[in-house]
């Protein structure tokens, strides 16, 4: 799907932490400055960078791999982003999207992270949407 909507979009996709030049330079990094074993602290580069960009408060403490905190991504941005773009977007006026459960869920105080996920999926087609129709 991502790769659908970057050719569509004539964006160049790419998976950074997969690509061959990070690879080869992550395997000249020595070991004690990847992780730290004192404490089972890892992944120290890709910390810095994250503290670096201030994103660091959006990666879950607990061992996830690279999951980011939706809720909390939710909290800081994605709401906002949701009522500024969602609500009078035009894949509502449309009629992709109906007004009522959008609202209904960004006036939800306890609303289920399944809720939130679609929310950010629906943000994410209205955007798509917007360029491509270019209104």
């Amino acid at each position: 799907m991502n790769d659908l909507l970057a050719k569509n979009s004539n964006v160049k996709s790419v998976i950074p932490l997969l690509s061959t030049e990070m690879i080869q330079k992550s395997m000249k990094i020595l070991v004690d400055e990847k992780y730290y074993s004192l404490s089972n602290f890892e992944k120290l580069p890709l910390r810095k960078i994250w503290k670096k960009f201030r994103i660091d408060n959006f990666v879950l403490k607990q061992k996830l791999g690279f999951s980011v905190s939706i809720e909390t991504f939710w909290k800081n941005h994605g709401l906002s982003m949701a009522k500024e773009y969602l609500v009078d977007g035009k894949t509502i006026q449309y009629g992709w999207i109906k007004k009522n459960w959008v609202q209904s869920n960004l006036n939800n105080q306890n609303i289920d992270i399944r809720h939130i996920d679609k929310l950010l999926e629906l943000l994410s087609f209205e955007i798509w949407y917007k360029d491509v129709i270019k209104n």
